[in-house]
């Protein structure tokens, strides 16, 4: 647990800057539990299809996997990402409620928990700049983020841009061909950017209003982490909306979410 002493400092610098790094606070425990559940997901994949041959590993196998067909790698995609149970766990750590408090959000409400994951060499993958606060229902909203290996700005580190959540809600451009949209750079340039190396027990919170992305994987390895997010039931500004206008931060074109997850031609 955080002591004390280092509250006022977190929350003072978490407000003006949109964001904070903590290091190794997360149990190794539980990460590992995370790699061995994503293990057992794959090594069942790798049994049907690749019996003949030895279980390489998490890595080699995500990607030899991924290499089957369209239909099967956007089903395998979608399994890893949203339908674990072990990224459920981190929300509920007591460290994660505490860290919720010291930054004021004062009722904490689950919006979503998942792996996040890149695959060496897949750029065209790579998620554009963006803020999270357009699928949020509060503005005193959370995004959590962790590394399940090291995770290095040769192999898809995160990027923020420091105090970018002042920016308020920002209209994305795009959509790319996945439907996905990008913040223009004119924007990006008038902020500080944060990239750093992170190891297996570091937590990066930021605002949902904050720029981020991951950056490409130029590693041999997969990169793995975890992701989870927290509305503020107590800031209700919105409920009583039919279109909030938080959402005016997010664009996703409906008939282009089926090539989320798979290699364009």
């Amino acid at each position: 647990m955080i002591h004390k002493k280092f509250h006022k400092e977190i929350k003072k610098s978490y407000n003006a800057n949109g964001y904070y790094i903590f290091r190794n606070i997360i149990s190794k425990k539980i990460i590992r539990e995370s790699l061995i559940e994503i293990d057992y997901v794959l090594k069942s994949q790798w049994k049907l299809y690749f019996n003949k041959k030895r279980y390489p590993g998490k890595d080699k196998a995500v990607k030899k996997l991924f290499q089957r067909n369209t239909n099967y790698r956007r089903f395998l995609y979608e399994i890893l990402n949203k339908r674990m149970l072990a990224p459920i766990d981190y929300p509920k750590l007591n460290v994660v409620k505490q860290i919720c408090k010291i930054v004021d959000i004062k009722t904490p409400v689950f919006q979503m928990s998942a792996n996040r994951f890149h695959i060496p060499g897949e750029d065209i993958f790579q998620t554009g700049t963006h803020q999270d606060i357009g699928i949020m229902s509060t503005n005193n909203s959370i995004t959590m983020w962790l590394p399940l290996i090291k995770s290095e700005k040769n192999n898809g580190s995160l990027k923020i841009w420091k105090k970018s959540h002042l920016e308020n809600v920002i209209v994305p451009e795009g959509p790319d061909f996945r439907g996905h949209t990008w913040i223009n750079k004119k924007i990006l340039n008038k902020y500080e950017e944060v990239w750093e190396n992170f190891l297996p027990g570091d937590l990066i919170i930021f605002h949902t209003k904050i720029i981020h992305t991951s950056m490409p994987n130029k590693g041999k390895n997969c990169r793995w982490a975890v992701i989870f997010r927290f509305d503020d039931l107590s800031d209700n500004k919105y409920f009583d909306l039919s279109i909030s206008p938080l959402s005016k931060g997010y664009t996703m074109v409906i008939d282009k979410k089926k090539y989320t997850g798979f290699r364009s031609k």
